[in-house]
């Protein structure tokens, strides 16, 4: 974490989001921010945070779930590059394209070959996406597994929670391993210089969102250009006769 940030309130790094993005509208400067983890690690409670902070008109946040790479008529990028911000935007994703890819490799066997293959299309589309303007924050919220385990046997027990527990995430902790050594390796062959990954530790959700969130403050302001443009003269004022329109 910053160390700078650290001993601020998640009030504080929300006004300073807040900030940052003004200079991201006025430098026509785009973000797009990966939010992945395991199931009750945190990543809602992160959004949430994070989209407190925004202004909603220049953000759109993406909930897509992963779909079989090969199971549609385009590429399997593509659903995502409809998500992909403007000029002054932002772009959220609750689970990205790297959940499609490592759901790939997990569970149905991608051999090693078209996993490269897609690492390699993941590495070239994010690097176009530097390109123009673009900033990168990829996040996973990891924690043990028994953690994940007290926190999914809590949503078992809320009758309106367990609504929200999804397959898939049961599956993906009853193959925690497999997912792990999965995870580790999209890291290792996805973690570049134009879009690193963040591992937030989320044994504590509290501790890992402000964690979270202040990384996130950190990288913009990194990114962002300190100083508003240059003002191309003053703006005319009309004054109409009667002071209406005509």
């Amino acid at each position: 974490m910053n160390e700078g940030l650290a001993g601020e309130s998640l009030e504080d790094l929300r006004a300073r989001l807040k900030g940052l993005q003004l200079r991201q509208l006025v430098h026509r400067q785009r973000l797009i921010l990966l939010v992945e983890g395991w199931e009750a690690s945190g990543k809602r409670s992160f959004l949430r945070q994070v989209m407190g902070g925004l202004d909603p008109c220049a953000a759109d946040c993406h909930c897509l779930e992963p779909q079989p790479i090969g199971s549609e008529d385009r590429h399997w990028l593509a659903k995502y590059w409809n998500g992909l911000p403007g000029a002054g935007q932002s772009s959220l994703f609750y689970r990205s394209w790297y959940r499609s890819l490592v759901d790939e490799r997990v569970l149905r066997g991608m051999d090693d070959k078209h996993w490269s293959r897609g690492c390699d299309e993941i590495n070239e589309f994010e690097a176009q996406q530097r390109d123009h303007d673009t900033t990168i924050v990829k996040l996973f919220f990891h924690c043990s597994a028994s953690a994940l385990d007290q926190r999914l046997a809590q949503r078992r027990a809320d009758p309106w929670e367990r609504q929200l527990i999804r397959e898939a995430e049961e599956l993906a902790r009853d193959r925690r391993d497999d997912y792990v050594a999965a995870w580790n390796v999209a890291f290792e062959e996805t973690d570049m210089r134009w879009a690193p990954w963040r591992l937030v530790d989320a044994e504590d959700v509290g501790r890992g969102v402000h964690s979270a969130l202040a990384h996130l403050v950190a990288e913009l302001d990194r990114a962002l250009p300190a100083d508003p443009p240059a003002t191309e003269g003053e703006h005319e004022v009309i004054d109409f006769p009667g002071k209406a329109l005509r």
